[in-house]
């Protein structure tokens, strides 16, 4: 019998740039045809953000910085098997004000 590594978990959808400090609201779907989820861990390109052990997969990153980051979630059957969804490429920027000559 094959076993297939469980479904990866859909990237959160990309909101508006938020400005710094930026709180950023990260949630998982994850789902295994033959056994369970044991976690999902949230990432920011190779940096561990944060590890959620029961539904529902949600992370709050709180502090922000300005910046453009990549987040994915990866999600771990009791398998052993694990799969990472595609990156959500987020960006933290200042809100400038127009510049007017007087």
């Amino acid at each position: 019998m094959v076993r297939e590594a469980p479904h990866p978990p859909y990237p959160p959808s990309s909101p508006p740039p938020p400005p710094p400090p930026a709180t950023i609201q990260l949630a998982a779907t994850a789902a295994d045809e033959d056994g369970r989820i044991t976690k999902v861990e949230f990432y920011n390109g190779a940096t561990l953000l944060a590890t959620v052990l029961t539904p529902p997969y949600q992370f709050t990153w709180n502090n922000v910085g300005a910046g453009t980051y990549s987040l994915t979630a990866k999600a771990y059957s009791t398998q052993g098997l694990s799969k990472t969804s595609p990156a959500a490429n987020v960006t933290v920027s200042v809100n400038q004000l127009p510049v007017s000559a007087c």
